[in-house]
Protein backbone atom coordinates (compact mmCIF):
# COMPACT_ATOMS: atom_id res chain seq x y z
CA UNK A 1 0.00 0.00 0.00
CA UNK A 2 1.11 3.40 -0.93
CA UNK A 3 1.08 6.34 1.87
CA UNK A 4 1.71 8.97 -0.98
CA UNK A 5 -1.22 10.72 -2.10
CA UNK A 6 -0.03 10.96 -5.79
CA UNK A 7 2.90 10.72 -7.99
CA UNK A 8 4.44 13.93 -7.78
CA UNK A 9 4.30 15.13 -3.76
CA UNK A 10 5.90 13.48 -1.03
CA UNK A 11 5.21 14.69 2.78
CA UNK A 12 8.52 15.06 4.86
CA UNK A 13 9.17 15.43 8.65
CA UNK A 14 10.97 18.97 8.59
CA UNK A 15 8.70 22.22 7.80
CA UNK A 16 8.73 25.88 8.67
CA UNK A 17 9.84 25.07 12.00
CA UNK A 18 13.07 23.29 10.98
CA UNK A 19 13.42 25.34 7.91
CA UNK A 20 12.37 28.65 8.02
CA UNK A 21 9.92 30.45 5.54
CA UNK A 22 12.55 31.96 3.71
CA UNK A 23 11.82 30.85 -0.26
CA UNK A 24 14.47 30.80 -3.30
CA UNK A 25 13.55 33.15 -6.27
CA UNK A 26 15.11 34.01 -9.55
CA UNK A 27 17.77 31.96 -11.43
CA UNK A 28 18.72 29.30 -8.83
CA UNK A 29 15.22 27.75 -8.40
CA UNK A 30 12.70 27.56 -6.69
CA UNK A 31 11.28 26.41 -3.40
CA UNK A 32 11.96 26.59 0.56
CA UNK A 33 15.25 24.21 -0.13
CA UNK A 34 16.41 21.12 -2.15
CA UNK A 35 17.27 17.99 -1.39
CA UNK A 36 20.84 17.38 -1.22
CA UNK A 37 21.69 14.12 -2.95
CA UNK A 38 18.47 15.27 -5.74
CA UNK A 39 18.59 19.10 -6.51
CA UNK A 40 15.93 18.41 -8.66
CA UNK A 41 13.37 17.85 -6.08
CA UNK A 42 12.62 20.85 -3.66
CA UNK A 43 10.54 21.60 -0.81
CA UNK A 44 7.07 23.63 -2.57
CA UNK A 45 4.98 24.39 0.08
CA UNK A 46 5.13 23.72 4.28
CA UNK A 47 3.26 23.77 7.07
CA UNK A 48 5.03 24.37 10.68
CA UNK A 49 6.27 20.29 10.76
CA UNK A 50 5.89 19.29 7.70
CA UNK A 51 7.35 19.78 4.30
CA UNK A 52 5.88 19.00 0.85
CA UNK A 53 8.36 17.90 -1.65
CA UNK A 54 7.97 18.62 -5.42
CA UNK A 55 8.64 15.39 -6.99
CA UNK A 56 7.29 16.28 -10.56
CA UNK A 57 11.04 17.00 -12.11
CA UNK A 58 12.43 13.21 -11.11
CA UNK A 59 11.57 9.59 -11.72
CA UNK A 60 12.77 9.16 -7.97
CA UNK A 61 9.87 7.99 -5.61
CA UNK A 62 11.03 8.18 -1.75
CA UNK A 63 9.53 5.51 0.11
CA UNK A 64 8.01 5.45 3.72
CA UNK A 65 11.13 5.89 6.31
CA UNK A 66 13.45 7.10 3.71
CA UNK A 67 16.07 9.55 5.12
CA UNK A 68 16.28 13.13 2.98
CA UNK A 69 18.48 15.85 3.61
CA UNK A 70 17.28 19.21 2.89
CA UNK A 71 19.41 21.78 2.62
CA UNK A 72 17.83 25.39 2.92
CA UNK A 73 17.43 28.42 1.13
CA UNK A 74 18.82 30.54 4.20
CA UNK A 75 21.32 28.48 6.86
CA UNK A 76 20.79 31.67 9.58
CA UNK A 77 17.15 31.57 10.12
CA UNK A 78 18.43 27.70 10.42
CA UNK A 79 20.59 27.46 12.81
CA UNK A 80 18.47 30.05 15.14
CA UNK A 81 15.24 27.13 14.92
CA UNK A 82 17.81 24.33 16.22
CA UNK A 83 19.09 24.01 19.76
CA UNK A 84 21.78 21.19 17.79
CA UNK A 85 23.39 21.42 14.92
CA UNK A 86 24.94 17.90 13.82
CA UNK A 87 28.18 17.46 11.40
CA UNK A 88 27.74 14.86 9.12
CA UNK A 89 29.96 12.82 7.36
CA UNK A 90 28.30 10.42 4.41
CA UNK A 91 25.63 9.12 6.34
CA UNK A 92 27.53 9.02 9.76
CA UNK A 93 27.01 11.58 12.45
CA UNK A 94 30.86 12.50 13.64
CA UNK A 95 30.19 15.63 16.13
CA UNK A 96 27.22 17.89 17.25
CA UNK A 97 27.38 21.94 18.12
CA UNK A 98 24.65 23.22 20.83
CA UNK A 99 23.34 26.71 19.96
CA UNK A 100 24.09 28.69 22.20
CA UNK A 101 21.98 31.86 20.84
CA UNK A 102 18.95 29.69 19.95
CA UNK A 103 16.07 31.53 20.68
CA UNK A 104 18.19 35.32 21.35
CA UNK A 105 17.19 36.92 18.79
CA UNK A 106 15.71 39.57 20.41
CA UNK A 107 17.04 42.09 23.54
CA UNK A 108 16.43 40.77 27.16
CA UNK A 109 13.55 43.03 28.71
CA UNK A 110 14.39 45.39 31.07
CA UNK A 111 13.82 44.42 34.97
CA UNK A 112 13.94 40.50 33.97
Amino acid sequence: MRSLPSKTPAVIDAGAKALGREPMRGVEGEGFGALLDRPEVTVARMSEEHGILDLSKTEWRPQVGDLVRVVPNHVCIVVHLNDVIYGVRGDRVECSWPVDARGRGQPPVAGG
